[in-house]
């Protein structure tokens, strides 16, 4: 994640709230009508994080990340997670 991101974000939304420690996640930014930008991540990127931060398997990966990081309401700015289809 460049700082030169975080700016950006900063800039569209400072009251934006990231998940800690999946900076490398972060693909962009999403917009609802009337609703501030939140910063999107790659929902598989950061289980991929937690296995190599955690040195898990995926399963318990998985786990900590729908209850631990996904399952967590931060308010209005929480960020989304996007889980790409088959490709």
């Amino acid at each position: 994640m460049t700082e030169l991101m975080l700016d950006w974000i900063s800039e569209l939304n400072p009251d934006a709230q990231l998940a800690e420690g999946f900076e490398a996640a972060i693909i962009g930014v999403a917009e609802r009508c009337s609703q501030e930008p939140v910063v999107v991540y790659d929902a598989t990127k950061c289980i991929e994080i937690l296995m190599e931060r955690d040195g898990s398997d995926r399963d318990a990966a998985v786990e900590h990340f729908e209850f631990n990081v996904l399952g967590a309401w931060v308010g209005e700015n929480t960020p989304l997670f996007l889980w790409r289809g088959p490709r």
